[in-house]
């Protein structure tokens, strides 16, 4: 839970807006249900016997999403970043996927250096949600 509030917390940093979409019990059904749909693309990330982080992902189909690329922020800019990545884009392939997206607020800067350097295309506004852009790969 807590990692996906700060993801939030880092992407809206002056706004609260997120809260009123915020509901713990409702995230946690939905996690489950995730799990059980896509067992490979729900991932606590381990680093010396302490979880750092956590990956949300779906692959339905050719199209795979990213849900949640998330790293504790005293590990970020250690190069786990590309390890992850390099996971979620061989998993992917592996399932059968051409490409993925995610999506990220263009305020969080740091999220968007990381996936633009690495390989990410800024798609612009979603435009079901505006507040975010999508991006994608090309696997």
């Amino acid at each position: 839970m807590r990692f996906r509030q700060d993801s939030f917390e880092i992407s809206f940093p002056d706004t609260d807006t997120w809260k009123t979409h915020w509901n713990e019990e409702d995230y946690r059904a939905w996690l489950v249900d995730h799990a059980t749909r896509f067992p490979d693309g729900v991932l606590h990330v381990i680093h010396d016997g302490t979880i750092i982080g956590q990956l949300e992902f779906s692959y339905p189909g050719d199209i795979a999403h990213v849900n949640l690329f998330y790293l504790k922020p005293t590990m970020r800019g250690l190069g786990l970043g590309f390890a992850l990545q390099e996971h979620v884009t061989s998993t992917l392939r592996s399932k059968g996927c051409c490409a993925a997206t995610l999506r990220v607020s263009p305020t969080n800067q740091s999220a968007v250096k990381f996936y633009t350097k690495h390989g990410w295309k800024n798609l612009g506004p979603d435009p079901k949600y505006p507040q975010v852009h999508v991006y994608r790969i090309e696997l």
